[in-house]
């Protein structure tokens, strides 16, 4: 009984203590937000001895063995991404639609729409690139065709906080989908535009498959020549339904503001490679992390 108590009261200050954090956050100016980050970034890479940095170095020494002395600039700006991230995925929960339309852009609606004549899913892959999270304001831009996204947390978070990020993640229009049941949305979604019931002509399947995973269904490709394990199942499900394949470049042209190009996926080895689609996927991924290693948010793992 007592260590119940224990456990309640622990817990509730633990809520207590993020109810402040995330508070601070909202009400405090974002340009102090980010010098406290460009700070505390500097502190952490050069000052403070972290596991995850060392790695997060190690990682960048192998991507980019010509860099030299800026290593520890480049890892500056990593780690001051991460920290970007999270103050910007709390301010993002109180933009209206005009605010994320200007903090987020997307600059080739038109190859999205040239797809969509031809089939009623694009799936579109997409990388942890600084601010992935503002993909889900798609929906505002295109009001005939709709969002969904596999949705992680599902699977494995429950109650009252996975709710919330789950309702952040589709505030704007798009579909939260889970990973456990992804082939019974989607067919839902096809028989109610089959049948002339969706107000929605086609939807855009957004997946990030650069996340590390325990899964037993990966398949190795290589990331800066380096062996690298991504899922297959996007892949597997975007061929089943027949879907265009894209993805999603991100820039970020200043700090809090992004433009996403999407590209077109074209392997020459689609007959031959089951795995065709994903092996273009880490292409497209490495070319993006090339034009900006700082906002890719994967340098800290393990990987390869």
């Amino acid at each position: 009984m007592f260590k119940k108590i224990v456990k309640t009261i622990i817990a509730i200050i633990l809520i207590l203590i993020a109810i402040i954090i995330v508070g601070a956050i909202l009400i405090t100016p974002t340009i102090i937000l980010y010098r406290i980050s460009t700070i505390h970034s500097w502190f952490i890479v050069n000052v403070w001895h972290i596991s995850e940095i060392e790695t997060l170095k190690r990682n960048l020494r192998r991507a980019f063995p010509n860099k030299g002395n800026a290593e520890k600039k480049i890892a500056t700006k990593c780690v001051e991404g991460n920290m970007d991230f999270i103050i910007e995925y709390f301010k993002k929960t109180i933009y209206c639609e005009h605010q994320i339309k200007k903090h987020c852009k997307f600059t080739n609606l038109e190859l999205l729409y040239e797809k969509f004549q031809n089939h009623k899913f694009i799936l579109c892959y997409g990388g942890h690139m600084l601010n992935f999270e503002h993909l889900i304001s798609l929906p505002l831009h295109t009001k005939e065709y709709g969002m969904c996204q596999l949705y992680l947390g599902n699977t494995k978070q429950k109650g009252k906080i996975a709710k919330w990020i789950q309702l952040n993640r589709e505030k704007y229009g798009a579909i939260c989908i889970p990973t456990s049941s992804p082939i019974k949305t989607l067919l839902n979604l096809k028989n109610e535009m089959d049948l002339g019931k969706s107000s929605k002509k086609g939807y855009l399947f957004g997946t990030l498959a650069d996340y590390d995973t325990l899964s037993d269904d990966i398949h190795v490709t290589t990331l800066f020549n380096k062996d690298f394990e991504v899922v297959t199942g996007s892949e597997r499900i975007g061929r089943k339904f027949n879907m265009a394949f894209l993805y999603a470049h991100i820039r970020r042209t200043k700090r809090g503001f992004y433009e996403v190009e999407f590209k077109e996926s074209n392997p020459t080895d689609l007959e031959t490679n089951p795995c065709a689609y994903t092996d273009e996927f880490v292409r497209l991924l490495e070319a993006n992390i090339k034009e900006s290693p700082e906002l890719w948010l994967q340098w800290s793992e393990p990987r390869f």
